[in-house]
């Protein structure tokens, strides 16, 4: 700790310390910045699904935070699972598909209460994320 204190006297003796704020919020900016790219189309999908479905169920803010999860995870699984269509068979996919569906409802049922749950199967029926969640993906990246 102390070489680094003594670097950092240093360049403050020599380039003040407005330069070196400069310097280190260059660095943090960036270091954000580059965060914030690495954010995937999945990620962001299922944050915004997260927050239609915490309004629509009127979830408070434990079950939003496990809700966001929830669907942070499912939305990987099925990005994962579609780039690995070409090496799978029609029948492989579909099972997969069923399991990565079957863990997330038994997450959402096991979370719920019986009014959001039900609240929760009508909000899915027609919503691209549930019903054709590889096309969501698609337009998540766009």
């Amino acid at each position: 700790m102390q070489g680094f204190r003594e670097k950092v006297d240093k360049y403050r003796k020599t380039m003040g310390n407005s330069t070196l704020l400069a310097i280190f919020f260059s660095v943090f900016l960036g270091a954000a910045s580059a965060n914030a790219q690495a954010i995937s189309p999945a990620h962001r999908l299922a944050d915004r699904l997260s927050q239609e479905m915490g309004a629509s169920l009127s979830l408070h803010e434990d079950a939003f935070i496990k809700v966001r999860q929830f669907n942070r995870d499912r939305l990987a699984k099925l990005q994962a699972l579609n780039g690995q269509a070409g090496k799978l068979s029609a029948r492989e996919m579909d099972l997969r598909l069923d399991q990565i569906e079957q863990e997330y409802n038994e997450r959402m049922f096991h979370l719920l209460n019986a009014r959001q749950y039900m609240s929760y199967k009508r909000f899915r029926e027609n919503r691209l994320e549930f019903t054709r969640p590889s096309q969501a993906l698609a337009s998540a990246r766009r």
